[in-house]
């Protein structure tokens, strides 16, 4: 530990720690511009300087460290004469006519550093030449006229999110945003996760949707869990008069670290088919509203009717108290047990059933991914879904970490991968074995029965043997390695493909995780659920959508059932063919608890007011079992304690 003084105030600190951290552990607060607590510092604005006994000049707070009886003033003439200089240049560089602004009044860290140091006019007559305003993307605008060069965006992109789109072209004063060295942002690299609008003190960066929708004390925030997928990231939620204006991540949060992707951020706010007001029942051919208890006794008359041979799909999307709160109609109105997912991915399932054979967790954590030298992707794609896990790995790949990708699919999972294996589908078992034998070559040369298996192994994998060794290499010298495995390489068919190479992983001490779809994929398999190609035929069933979009499976599946019971929020090819229709809430409406891919339980919190004549998906539940003659509730807590998880869970 360290112990200096600031401004009059002694402190201890340990090693290492910066002067403005230890200034912010009592409470003293420095002005800063280019520093963000979740990037490396940088010491690029000067706004942050403070006086140090015994130094010449004044030093930059944010990367000065800490030293043994260091003797610190954050607010001497010479320190306030020098942040006033380095604001008036500022404002001297570009188009800072703040009352022109989106982010004024409060919302700039430009303003409010000018308002601090008492900054009223422009000691220096502005000097600038305007930048065109680049509006190619379809949710982010750039204004270089805004731009203080912090490069807070530029850090993000690359240090963060890894994905290094963003940089700056010119030198000095005279430098300049832009993306991919001179592309339009909405022909860029950019994939749209909105890190560098969110991190970016002044109006540079702007949201389309949300700009001009109000200040920040003008909106309500809701703190809350993305529900998106599996990954559980922490956002905010920002609303003004009961609709959606803008989603923030939480900085600083697990296990996103105030991260999102698109679908996190901007996905849920895309406008949706027309809303379902009201219930709705099926008659002559045409919909006709009706009242909850008329929608409600019309469809446990057909479910009751249907017996043994009536089955419920829903939406791994829905919170747990409404996936137990189903379970429970179902296993006590209609004595059955036919509970089925609404899509086929069987991650979840496949991953609760190997950790009742191993009889306890066997996954790593999310944090695992965090710092790797090689990671084994198998079957999953994090530059698509599960963005945030990608990040994670994709930020690493300039600090030589190596990333190796085997799929069946013909486009690349990570694009910065160091090995693309590619395998023909259904070879799973094949891979493992080869993967297993690869690994056996490589630690015991002259190994007979493993070079007889790499010998066989293009022939029934598609996979040369000289690039299963490599990877067996690479995962040899790594010293934090990881396998990663997603619903492409998962299925029940292949379980026992699973099970090989899981037990792999584990006699070679390989921290191994299995990235489940959806926001409950985790909690739905632990209380019963299977995926919906294992759905029996049916004379009725009841399908709880929620928001989600039916998929083209689904509707199929769904095509073949008489009678159709639907809860969902907005109109869909499946709502259309629906003979009884519930007006359920979306996922802004509704509050829940939700068990992300690592196991930690989360809240989300409703951010709106649903509209009059809808009720909750756990409303319609509990509603459903009281038509059916039982109670909606269920311990569900108990439940996922009893049943053998993956994963540690976390309350």
């Amino acid at each position: 530990m360290v112990t200096l003084t600031i401004d009059g105030n002694q402190v201890e600190v340990p090693e290492g720690t910066t002067v403005l951290e230890a200034a912010e552990k009592l409470g003293i607060k420095v002005p800063r511009l280019c520093h963000h607590p979740s990037l490396k510092p940088y010491g690029g604005c000067r706004l942050c300087m403070v006086e140090v006994e015994g130094a010449r000049i004044l030093q930059p707070s944010c990367t000065l460290p800490v030293s043994k009886n260091m003797i610190v003033r954050t607010d001497t003439p010479k320190v306030r004469e020098a942040r006033k200089f380095v604001l008036s240049m500022l404002f001297s560089e570009r188009n800072h006519f703040c009352m022109y602004c989106q982010a004024t009044d409060g919302d700039c860290e430009l303003q409010c550093a000018a308002y601090e140091q008492g900054l009223t006019h422009w000691p220096l007559t502005p000097n600038y030449s305007p930048y065109a305003l680049d509006a190619s993307h379809k949710q982010i605008f750039i204004d270089n006229n805004r731009c203080i060069l912090c490069r807070r965006c530029v850090r993000v992109c690359g240090d963060m999110v890894g994905n290094f789109t963003l940089g700056f072209e010119e030198r000095g004063a005279n430098s300049f945003l832009v993306a991919d060295y001179g592309l339009p942002l909405g022909e860029s690299s950019c994939i749209s996760c909105g890190a560098c609008v969110q991190i970016c003190p002044t109006g540079a960066l702007m949201d389309r949707g949300s700009a001009y929708q109000g200040r920040e004390t003008d909106l309500n925030s809701s703190a809350s869990v993305c529900t998106e997928c599996s990954i559980g990231c922490q956002r905010y939620v920002r609303t003004r008069d009961n609709r959606l204006v803008r989603i923030d991540g939480v900085w600083e949060s697990e296990p996103g670290e105030g991260l999102l992707c698109e679908k996190g951020r901007y996905t849920p706010l895309e406008p949706k088919s027309e809303r379902i007001s009201a219930p709705e029942i099926l008659q002559n051919g045409n919909h006709a509203q009706a009242t909850w208890d008329e929608a409600l006794a019309e469809a446990a008359k057909h479910l009751k009717n249907a017996a043994d041979g009536a089955v419920l799909f829903a939406s791994a999307k829905l919170p747990i108290e409404t996936l137990a709160g189903l379970k429970a109609a179902f296993s006590g109105g209609l004595r059955g047990e036919h509970l089925y997912l609404t899509d086929d991915d069987e991650t979840a399932l496949a991953s609760v059933r190997l950790a009742e054979e191993l009889h306890g967790p066997f996954e790593a954590k999310l944090n695992a991914l965090k710092n790797v030298d090689v990671a084994l992707l198998l079957g999953c794609d994090l530059e698509r879904d599960q963005q945030v896990a990608g990040f994670f790995l994709k930020r690493q790949v300039l600090d030589n970490s190596r990333i190796i990708t085997i799929s069946g699919l013909d486009k690349p999972l990570i694009k910065r991968a160091a090995l693309k294996i590619q395998q023909k589908k259904g070879s799973s078992f094949d891979l493992v074995t080869g993967l297993v034998s690869g690994w056996h070559a490589i630690l015991h040369e002259g190994d007979k029965l493993a070079e007889e298996n790499l010998a066989h192994l293009e022939e029934k994998t598609g996979i040369k043997p000289g690039n299963i060794r490599e990877a067996a290499a690479m995962l040899k010298e790594a010293q934090n390695p990881v396998v990663v495995i997603g619903n492409e390489f998962v299925s029940l068919e292949h379980y026992d493909a699973l099970v090989r190479l899981v037990l792999f992983c584990k006699q070679n001490e390989f921290p191994v995780m299995i990235i489940k779809r959806h926001a409950n994929s985790l909690a739905a398999a632990q209380l019963g659920y299977k995926p919906a190609a294992g759905s029996q035929p049916a004379k009725a069933a009841f399908v709880a959508l929620g928001d989600e979009e039916p998929s083209a499976a689904l509707l199929e599946q769904c095509a073949q059932i008489p009678f159709l019971v639907v809860s969902a929020s907005h109109r869909s090819a499946l709502t259309d063919k629906a003979n009884v229709l519930l007006a359920s809430a979306a996922w802004s409406e509704e509050g829940g608890n939700f068990l992300s891919t690592e196991g930690r339980l989360q809240t989300r919190v409703a951010a709106l007011d649903a509209p009059e004549g809808v009720r909750s998906t756990k409303a319609v539940a509990d509603a459903l079992a009281a038509a059916l003659g039982v109670s909606g509730k269920l311990d569900w807590m108990s439940l996922l304690k009893q049943q053998p998880s993956p994963v540690e869970l976390e309350d």
